[in-house]
């Protein structure tokens, strides 16, 4: 997918995207959180930032993967700590936590 964010292919980034969620089912495995992180901060520095959760949200992983959409729609905000703060107190501390991983990988 991040191969498609850079040639501006949305809809093949969107199919890998959702091929590549087919695979985790309803969690990030521990090996390629690191990857996931990555992926979205090259996608919200590319300008994608907005599509990217447009397809998490599509397939239901606002909320399976809640603090993952989360820290990256506060990383899209002007305001990300009132994001963070609108979600439950369960889902702010990973979502803050997330947010910071993600970006180290947007500077």
């Amino acid at each position: 997918a991040l191969f498609d964010y850079y040639e501006k292919n949305l809809g093949m980034a969107k199919e890998n995207i959702e091929l590549a969620l087919s695979e985790i089912k309803e969690t990030l495995p521990i090996n390629t959180q690191d990857d996931w992180w990555r992926a979205a901060g090259v996608i919200i520095k590319l300008g994608f930032g907005t599509h990217y959760l447009s397809v998490l949200k599509e397939k239901g992983y606002d909320s399976i993967l809640k603090p993952y959409y989360t820290a990256i729609g506060a990383l899209l905000s002007k305001t990300p700590k009132m994001i963070i703060n609108r979600v439950a107190m369960e889902v702010r501390e990973p979502a803050m936590e997330i947010m910071e991983k993600i970006r180290k990988y947007m500077s």
